[in-house]
């Protein structure tokens, strides 16, 4: 998930798309294969997922343009402490996590998703799938929202966020497919840059070191690292759950 400073993201969302994000660093991994054992109907599931994320960044693109709708977009389709306690608008987070500005994002994530998330949906269906995408998504976006008021006064990173902050992005809800996935299969080869081989799990306590790292020292990134941690450990406990529930099924 993107943080932008309140203010700035308000009409000047066409100087606000270069801005790195966490999310860029879901580029570099690349599954070493993909099965494709899912039928039309179930990648219906994932593709309509990747579908809504594309429609709603045009409509972004729009809105760099149009006062009206910059407004509209950035009140619906952005978190914030701000707006779920204060204007009550809870329908954002779940919104925020089919939103995106920047290009680059948006490819980062989908295209991590659609990797992922071919195997993951095999495993889980359809419904299940959906339900860890929109719950992780939930979930994510409510560590963004709660972040501000818990965060200790003694970490480096109290006196450097924004607590006026809004968010937006799908990197926990694919956060929380990725956990799923590397819990399924640990031993599965991701190349990093493409080049470089490693286990999936190696690579997943990697990133949840490096996104741990940056939460206490803060982000100077524009970066939700509250939203990617809890993203991820939701979709663990996602995985703890469906495990314990399959082996209760065959007794």
């Amino acid at each position: 998930m993107v943080l932008f400073p309140y203010r700035q993201l308000l009409g000047t969302l066409g100087t606000r798309v270069s801005l790195s994000y966490q999310g860029a660093r879901t580029t570099i991994v690349r599954r070493l294969s993909l099965t494709r054992h899912t039928g039309s109907g179930s990648r219906f599931v994932l593709e309509t997922i990747i579908g809504t994320n594309a429609i709603v960044f045009v409509a972004w693109q729009f809105a760099m343009k149009d006062y009206q709708l910059n407004s509209f977009m950035k009140r619906h389709f952005t978190t914030s402490s701000i707006g779920v306690i204060f204007r009550r608008d809870y329908h954002t987070l779940l919104t925020s996590a089919f939103s995106h500005i920047s290009v680059w994002h948006l490819a980062g994530n989908m295209l991590v998703l659609y990797s992922f998330g071919f195997d993951t949906l095999a495993q889980l269906g359809s419904r299940r799938f959906l339900l860890l995408y929109l719950s992780g998504g939930l979930v994510s976006s409510l560590a963004l929202v709660a972040w501000p008021y818990v965060i200790p006064r003694s970490w480096p990173a109290y006196y450097q966020y924004d607590h006026n902050a809004i968010g937006l992005g799908a990197s926990g809800a694919v956060n929380a497919v990725i956990a799923w996935s590397i819990f399924k299969w640990p031993r599965n080869i991701i190349y990093l840059y493409g080049v470089l081989p490693l286990p999936a799990a190696l690579l997943g306590v990697g990133f949840i070191c490096y996104d741990a790292v940056d939460l206490y020292y803060g982000s100077t990134r524009n970066v939700g690292n509250a939203s990617h941690l809890c993203g991820a450990a939701y979709g663990a406990l996602f995985y703890v759950g469906t495990r314990r529930l399959s082996i209760y099924r065959r007794f």
